[in-house]
Order: structure tokens, then C-alpha cells, then sequence
């Protein structure tokens, strides 16, 4: 037990000292050491200097149609079982960004915000590589998100008219107007 407890404890602080390597830190270059000096290992690693913050670029040009940088509300929407209620009174939030050369669309739930690589031809948008919040939801919270990630799970036929935008596929519809404020 003790030598399990031992490993564990090891295995733990190694994980925690290589999570740290690459998190913000630039690798710095040190001299050989001399023939005269010991090859024993240093007491303390080199863990390079601290780098300076990076600021990721965002643009704000149109994507397939869409405006970036604007976020849109949901209003109203339904699925095969009839009209969704809570799109209007817990509503979702969407918004398309393009962060250091890549489209992103960002969609909030009633409980979680989720982010994804997103592609539009004009008529269908696309999110991979979606990354979701971990706040446990409630119910009906978790409901509604469920239905959210499952709306966008495939590509998603969208209009938009400039004030209105609708995501329409076999898996429901939402409807979106712009919102004055960013979340």
C-alpha cells in the first residue's frame, strides 16, 4: 500500500510538473556545462522565462453571409413535437468571430457556452471541434442543451435578412435577432 501510495504520489507530481511545460513560458538556451563541472542533474530545472501575454487577433469581417461580432438572441423556434417555448424565455445566444485566421461560431445555453470551428457556404453552417463549458445543468436546462448540441451536431441550413437569422434542419428551428449588447 505504501509503495502504491508512493508511485501515486510520484506519478502525480511528475503529471503536474509536465502540465506546466508550454504554459506561457519560452525556452531559453543554457551554456554546456564545462568539463570541469558535474554531470549530476541541477537542483533546480530550467524552466525558461516567463513570455509575454499573447493577444489573439480577431477580425470582424462577414463570414457566408453572416455579420462577425454580432450577437444574436434566440426568439423563437420548434422541433417535430411543436413550438419550442424556451428559445424565447431562456434563450440561446450565438455569434460568429474570426480568431487568429479561424472562424469560430460560440453558442450559450441556459447553462453552458460551447465554441467551435465553424464553416459557412452561404447556405449551410458547420461547427466542429466544439469545446463545452463543464457547469452541471439542471433540468430543464440540461434538456435544452442537449437539444442544442444535437441541433448543431450536423451542418444546419441558415437564412439571414439582415436583422433575422434562422437555422432550419430536420432537427428543429431557431430563430435569431440581433442583440444590442454582448454577452
Amino acid at each position: 500500500m505504501r509503495r502504491t501510495t508512493a508511485a501515486l504520489a510520484g506519478a502525480g507530481a511528475a503529471a503536474m510538473l509536465l502540465a506546466g511545460c508550454g504554459a506561457g513560458y519560452a525556452a531559453r538556451t543554457t551554456a554546456e556545462p564545462s568539463p570541469s563541472s558535474s554531470s549530476a542533474p541541477s537542483a533546480s530545472p530550467n524552466l525558461g522565462e516567463p513570455s509575454a501575454p499573447r493577444t489573439p487577433s480577431i477580425t470582424c469581417d462577414p463570414v457566408g453571409g453572416l455579420p462577425a461580432c454580432v450577437d444574436f438572441v434566440s426568439v423563437s423556434g420548434s422541433d417535430a413535437s411543436g413550438p419550442l417555448a424556451w428559445l424565447g424565455t431562456d434563450p440561446l445566444a450565438f455569434r460568429l468571430e474570426e480568431v487568429d485566421g479561424q472562424v469560430h461560431a460560440r453558442l450559450k445555453t441556459p447553462c453552458n457556452v460551447g465554441d467551435g470551428l465553424a464553416s459557412l457556404d452561404g447556405s449551410a453552417l458547420t461547427v466542429t471541434r466544439l469545446a463545452v463549458s463543464a457547469k452541471g445543468c439542471s433540468e430543464p436546462a440540461a434538456a435544452y442543451e442537449h437539444w442544442t448540441w444535437n441541433l448543431i451536431g450536423a451542418p444546419v441550413p441558415y437564412t439571414y435578412d439582415g436583422a433575422t437569422l434562422t437555422l432550419t434542419s430536420a432537427r428543429g428551428t431557431v430563430v435569431f435577432r440581433r442583440w444590442a449588447t454582448s454577452w
